[in-house]
């Protein structure tokens, strides 16, 4: 290979460079592995999984605009014809696309161990995940069974478990029915936790049985409570201090289901500012014992936002959703590669806090960087021979760690940096005209005059 060219795009696209070798550990052969563990009647002839996954990956970070581009982009590689390769998305079961992102979260965890990263210390002693689901946007009639339809076809939804401390996507929950409410999947997150962690999420998650099964087997909850929650409290809300958003108080509340009782806190948050829906107070239920201040609980319940910013960047910097992919697995397989990428610019942000300065790595742009990862991937991989990728497939964490902060230290972080929006500026009052229906620009500007 020709070190030569793998240095320029160092020095023009570095993240480029950097995301290709973080992929190629996070999609490499093993995923081939997992298939074989997690598939139940799908099997492997010619075409294998990681294959499949490394060109859904394309279009995960924009590489290309379709499937059908990602497969003429690696017709070679995959050595099938396009009806195989629909028919093998199409059959990919949610239970493999799971085990494929909890098997990302897991290869990230240890790359970021091996960059010596600290993790977010939310509460002392305690792992805190965010659960929340997105649902993913209607598509276009393309099925047949869609086309004699009034009502917007949707494929799916995703309940994801975000890792606060690490701020990466740990696990996925797949609804390939799109009537089923999230709350189905509580006791499968139930048991995926373990004893103390606690499961940060919304009203939608506020449920009795399972408030009581995370409290029996050790684990730990903070949830929005749901209108149709019925608590006995016990006494009045004491007043216990003030968070920036608001006063908080506290009470001892009862909640019984099926015969069984559970004493929890009650936590009330009396806003300064109303939400957006017009809510004057929020109340959290928790089982975190007395050692765990009120206020800061309510702080915690705040970082709920994390999630829904990791589901920003998943629209906004990745391609996660297409209005063109209407059958439910498909849509779910781009979906959970986009959270894989999603931990691939994690790392990258890792590496970076390794060898920049923190707050030049706060201010960094996920979109610029998931822009320049897209348009530059195709003619790295033309331009680089693929030896040098493949050594990444097999690599020890901490090999792949070194490789990473000798590239982030060629990072000009300062290329990348957000960008910084001014005041808004209130509208000027629009003239009615009752005499032309368009203006000219030109006139307007007095670049031409008015005859």
């Amino acid at each position: 290979m020709d070190g030569k060219v793998l240095d320029r795009f160092v020095g023009d696209t570095p993240f480029a460079v950097m995301a290709q070798v973080v992929i190629r550990r996070l999609i490499g052969k093993e995923l081939d592995a997992i298939f074989e563990e997690s598939r139940s009647r799908q099997y492997h002839r010619q075409l294998a999984f990681s294959d499949l996954a490394s060109t859904v990956a394309l279009v995960a970070l924009g590489c290309v605009k379709s499937f059908n581009k990602a497969y003429q982009r690696c017709r070679e590689q995959i050595g099938v014809s396009r009806t195989a390769f629909y028919d093998k998305i199409n059959r990919t079961e949610p239970s493999t696309l799971e085990a494929v992102v909890k098997h990302a979260g897991e290869v990230t965890a240890g790359i970021q161990d091996e960059l010596q990263v600290q993790p977010w210390e939310i509460i002392p002693g305690h792992e805190v995940y965010a659960f929340d689901a997105c649902h993913i946007k209607r598509t276009q009639k393309r099925l047949s069974v869609l086309r004699g339809l009034s009502t917007a076809p949707r494929p799916g939804a995703v309940v994801a478990k975000f890792d606060l401390q690490r701020q990466t996507f740990s696990q996925a929950y797949l609804l390939v029915d799109a009537h089923r409410q999230e709350a189905t999947m509580l006791d499968r997150i139930a048991h995926d936790l373990t004893p103390g962690d606690v499961a940060l999420a919304d009203r939608q998650y506020c449920a009795a049985l399972f408030f009581m099964r995370l409290d029996s087997e050790g684990k730990f909850f903070i949830v929005r409570q749901h209108r149709r929650m019925q608590c006995i409290s016990r006494g009045e809300r004491q007043f216990v201090g003030r968070i920036e958003s608001g006063e908080v108080f506290e009470q001892k509340v009862e909640i019984s289901k099926n015969g069984q009782t559970l004493w929890v806190r009650r936590l009330t948050l009396c806003l300064d500012q109303p939400t957006r829906d017009g809510d004057t107070e929020i109340h959290v239920l928790t089982n975190l014992s007395a050692n765990v201040k009120a206020t800061r609980i309510m702080e915690v319940y705040g970082f709920r936002w994390e999630e829904e910013t990791g589901f920003y960047h998943l629209t906004m910097s990745l391609t996660c959703e297409m209005e063109t992919m209407g059958h439910p697995h498909a849509a779910l397989f781009l979906f959970c590669m986009a959270m894989v990428c999603y931990n691939v610019l994690a790392v990258l942000t890792s590496s970076l806090h390794a060898v920049h300065d923190e707050q030049d790595v706060e201010n960094l742009s996920y979109f610029s960087v998931a822009e320049e990862i897209g348009t530059t991937t195709r003619g790295l991989l033309i331009a680089v021979d693929e030896a040098y990728w493949r050594q990444w497939e097999i690599c020890t964490p901490s090999s792949l760690s070194k490789e990473l902060i000798r590239l982030a230290d060629r990072v000009p972080v300062s290329r990348y940096r957000k960008s910084q929006r001014g005041v808004k500026k209130k509208p000027p009052k629009r003239t009615l005209s009752r005499t032309r229906a368009h203006s000219s620009t030109a006139r307007l500007l007095g670049i031409v005059k008015t005859p």
